[in-house]
């Protein structure tokens, strides 16, 4: 028996053994130093402690709100396409500047000027911390007046332009260049020889937009006299959504108030398309209402 003994206590120093030196090799690995990231410049250790910093400070910072500009009853615009004459849209842009060269039919939804001063819409200082901007987006059907009023179908998309994606100094609104054509192309709502058919069903170029929403809904108009020709009772009148647009960045301010070293231009975009031939899907309406959050640094 005392043999035995020692052999069991000699075994479990062996596999004791083994595992110290497994966690000594392991340990020796996770230590070896490491080339930094090009992002986190000369030090890891500033880098890491930079964001406890941050995070120390938002926590105890106070979150603002400002409102964005409000939709109230917005009609759909007329396209200036020639190839798509009964089209209608509406196209938001979150800020209060229009990039040069979109659309200028474009209705701006203002939400990131921040004036400076001490009360709850404003900054004490040139920077903040912007958090996000949400969106409560009501798509309403009207009475039609008179006659055969058909189903609409609608797709609404929310983008944003991957700046990275393009050449310098090219800026390359939804207009020209949101969708791709069976050729691989660059295609907007505003391209000749495209239509109606195609803003509801071709790709959307993700090589230059992020996409964030893709929603396709059928709505029908209410009618003022039960059974009317034209209301099957299948599809709502009305659609109501909700859209959160993310910044989450430390941002600087200018001296008129506009972000300075952040692109805010997220594009709301909905296309109506008439489920009959050669029928204008013009009796609907859109209302919108939001707000933006950010904390002062």
């Amino acid at each position: 028996m005392p043999g035995r003994k020692r052999l069991i206590l000699t075994k479990g120093f062996v596999k004791l053994q083994a595992r110290a030196r497994a966690a000594a090799a392991r340990k020796k690995y996770s230590t070896r130093r490491k080339p930094n990231l090009a992002r986190f410049g000369p030090s890891v250790k500033q880098y890491n402690l930079n964001r406890m910093v941050s995070s120390a400070v938002r926590g105890i910072a106070e979150t603002k709100l400002i409102s964005i500009t409000d939709v109230n009853e917005q009609v759909p615009l007329v396209s200036i396409n020639p190839s798509a004459p009964n089209s209608r849209y509406l196209h938001f842009i979150l800020g209060s500047t229009r990039p040069s060269g979109w659309d200028p039919q474009a209705i701006l939804l203002n939400g990131t000027a921040i004036a400076q001063g001490t009360n709850s819409q404003q900054r004490t200082g040139s920077y903040v911390y912007l958090k996000k901007t949400t969106l409560m987006v009501d798509i309403d059907m009207a009475v039609p007046p008179s006659g055969v009023y058909p189903p609409i179908e609608f797709r609404a998309l929310l983008l944003k332009p991957k700046r990275y994606a393009l050449q310098s100094g090219v800026t390359l609104g939804p207009q020209a260049g949101m969708f791709i054509n069976s050729v691989g192309g660059e295609i907007g709502y505003n391209s000749v020889g495209y239509n109606s058919t195609d803003f509801a069903r071709r790709p959307v170029n993700k090589r230059n937009f992020k996409v964030y929403r893709d929603q396709r809904f059928m709505l029908s108009a209410p009618s003022a006299i039960p059974n009317a020709e034209g209301y099957t009772g299948k599809y709502g009148c009305m659609k109501s959504f909700r859209l959160t647009l993310p910044h989450y960045k430390k941002v600087k301010y200018d001296a008129s108030g506009n972000p300075y070293d952040i692109d805010t231009h997220y594009s709301l975009i909905v296309f109506a398309r008439a489920i009959a031939k050669d029928h204008v899907p013009d009796n609907w309406e859109m209302n919108i209402r939001g707000t933006t959050s950010f904390s002062d640094l």
